[in-house]
C-alpha cells in the first residue's frame, strides 16, 4: 500500500494529499528537499516512496566543510545497501570540500561521484605540505583522470610537478580540464613551474580566475603567471580574474592593481569586499571577490563572475566611445 493510499483511509489526516495528482505531490516534496534549511532529511522519513523521490535531490550538492562531515559522508558512500551502485555518480552534481578527514576518504568520495559537474577544493588544500603527499595528487591517483567537471576550483599545489599544465592528452595528461568552462586555480609559493603555453588547449574555457594565497610571495608569483597566461588565452575566454585576498597590508597595492588592470581588456583584479570601494581612485579599477568575514570564503560564483563580466563590458564600451 502506498503512502497516498494509506493516508486516504485516515479521516484525521490534516491535508488530503491523496486527492492531489502524484506529479504535484512530487513537486511539493522536491521543493521542500531543495530548501537550504535541511528539510529534505525530514521529508525522506515520510515514506519509502518519498525517500526515493527526494534522496537524489538531497545528495545533489555536497558541501564538506569539516572533517566530521567528510567522515559521515564517506561512510555513506562506501556502504549504501539501499541505493544503486551508481547512485552517487548519477545524482551528485556538486562536491565542495573545505575540511578533510583523510586523503583516502576524499579519493573514495570522488571515485563514487564521478558525474560531478562542480568540484571545489579549497581551504585545507591550500597548504604547501601537500608536496609530501604525492600519491594522492593529480597526476598520481587514477581517480582524478575519471572526473570531468565543468566548474573547477583547485589549488595548483595539488598537481604533481609534471602535471602543472593544461594538456589533455600525452605527456602526463590532465583530462580533468577537458570539460571545464569555469576554472579557479589557487596559487601558493610552492606552485612553481606551471606551463601556461598549454592554456590555449582548453577550448571550452570561458572564465578563469588566478587566485593568490595570502602572502606577498604568492601574489608576486600569481602576477607573473598572469602575464605568462595572457598570450595563450583561448578565444572562448570571456574574463580572467586576478584575485588578491589582501591589499591593505601589501607594500604597493596601487601599483599592483594598476599594472595588472591594463594587461588585457579581459583581465579584472578582484580584492576583498571592504577594499573594493575605498576613497583611492585606483581602487575603482577593481571588483570584489572575498567576503569581509573570511577572506577565503567563496561567495556565489555566479554573482562574482557577473561583476567581472560587467567590468569587461564597461571597458569595451568606453573603448568604443573613444574611437
Amino acid at each position: 500500500m502506498s503512502f497516498f493510499q494509506a493516508r486516504s483511509t485516515s479521516p484525521g489526516f490534516p491535508f488530503p494529499f491523496y486527492e492531489l495528482p502524484e506529479d504535484l505531490v512530487y513537486s511539493i516534496f522536491e521543493a521542500l528537499a531543495s530548501d537550504t534549511k535541511g528539510l529534505g532529511c525530514h521529508c525522506a522519513q515520510v515514506s519509502k516512496q518519498v525517500q526515493r523521490w527526494i534522496e537524489p535531490i538531497i545528495y545533489r550538492h555536497i558541501h564538506l566543510t569539516s572533517a566530521p562531515k567528510m567522515t559521515l559522508f564517506h561512510r555513506t558512500v562506501v556502504s549504501h545497501p539501499c541505493k544503486s551502485p551508481d547512485f552517487f555518480s548519477k545524482h551528485v552534481k556538486t562536491v565542495s570540500v573545505s575540511g578533510i578527514s583523510t586523503w583516502e576518504a576524499l579519493l573514495e568520495i570522488l571515485y563514487a561521484c564521478q558525474g560531478v559537474e562542480r568540484l571545489e577544493l579549497a581551504g585545507a588544500f591550500l597548504h604547501d605540505d601537500l608536496e609530501s603527499r604525492s600519491p594522492v595528487k593529480i597526476g598520481a591517483s587514477y581517480v582524478w583522470k575519471m572526473l570531468r567537471p565543468r566548474t573547477l576550483r583547485v589549488p595548483g599545489v595539488l598537481f604533481l610537478p609534471e602535471n602543472r599544465h593544461f594538456r589533455l592528452t600525452r605527456d602526463s595528461p590532465n583530462p580533468i580540464f577537458g570539460n571545464v568552462t569555469h576554472l579557479e586555480l589557487s596559487i601558493s609559493p610552492a606552485t612553481k613551474n606551471w606551463n601556461w603555453s598549454s592554456l590555449s588547449r582548453l577550448k571550452k574555457l570561458t572564465h578563469l580566475c588566478l587566485a593568490s594565497s595570502p602572502s606577498v610571495a604568492a601574489i608576486q608569483l600569481t602576477a607573473e603567471y598572469l602575464r605568462e597566461a595572457i598570450p595563450h588565452f583561448p578565444p572562448t575566454l570571456v574574463v580572467c580574474a586576478f584575485a588578491i585576498p589582501y591589499t591593505l597590508w601589501h607594500p604597493d597595492s596601487q601599483r599592483l592593481v594598476e599594472e595588472n588592470s591594463d594587461l588585457d581588456e579581459r583581465v579584472v583584479v578582484a580584492v576583498k569586499y571592504a577594499q573594493a570601494s575605498p576613497d583611492e581612485e585606483w581602487a575603482r579599477m577593481v571588483t570584489w571577490r572575498y567576503s569581509n568575514g573570511d577572506d577565503l570564503e567563496v561567495l556565489s560564483w555566479s554573482s562574482f563572475w557577473k561583476r567581472a563580466e560587467a567590468m569587461v563590458s564597461r571597458r569595451r564600451s568606453m573603448a568604443k566611445a573613444l574611437q
